[in-house]
């Protein structure tokens, strides 16, 4: 005669949670960042300064440079992590700007 195991309700339900907490676990481990790319913090400001050269300020020190309209943006360092809150360029050179930033932050860009 077989002998049929049975289990509380309350077991049954803790070994089934902990066998989906693990697999889940397992699953979230070979995930690799794909996008958005170059990085994933939110951006604030764009300023294009020709049809072909823009930058994006965003949160903590996020600075990106696209030098083909948009297609593809590069890192750039700015040395904090404060908020930029937006970018400017203001002669017709386009080789002088500004950011701006939270508590204050002001930088010149050359």
């Amino acid at each position: 005669m077989r002998r049929q195991l049975s289990f509380p309700k309350w077991e049954y339900r803790f070994f089934i949670s902990l066998v989906l907490q693990f697999s889940i676990c397992s699953v979230f481990s070979q995930w690799t960042w794909q996008n958005p790319l170059p990085q994933g913090n939110s951006l604030t400001s764009v300023y294009f300064t020709d049809s072909m050269t823009g930058y994006c300020a965003g949160t903590f020190g996020t600075l990106l440079k696209s030098t083909d309209g948009g297609n593809t943006w590069i890192v750039l360092k700015t040395n904090t992590t404060e908020n930029l809150c937006g970018i400017r360029f203001i002669n017709s050179d386009k080789d002088k700007g500004f950011i701006v930033g939270s508590h204050g932050l002001i930088s010149v860009c050359l």
